[in-house]
């Protein structure tokens, strides 16, 4: 099973910037750096927190 990557184009009231993302079909959120969000003025919907599957008990 091979991974599938796009590329998106997210729109601030600063600016725009293209990003390499990896798609999820199953995932219900979208998530972007936060650094990127605000440069953008791209303003969050909610707070959630995260688990990068570190692998770690």
């Amino acid at each position: 099973m091979g991974q599938t990557l796009v590329t998106l184009l997210l729109h601030g009231s600063r600016g725009s910037e293209s990003l390499e993302a990896l798609v999820d079909t199953g995932a219900t959120f979208t998530k972007v750096p936060r650094s990127t969000a605000e440069r953008l003025g791209v303003l969050g919907q909610y707070e959630v927190p995260t688990d990068w599957g570190t692998a770690v008990p």
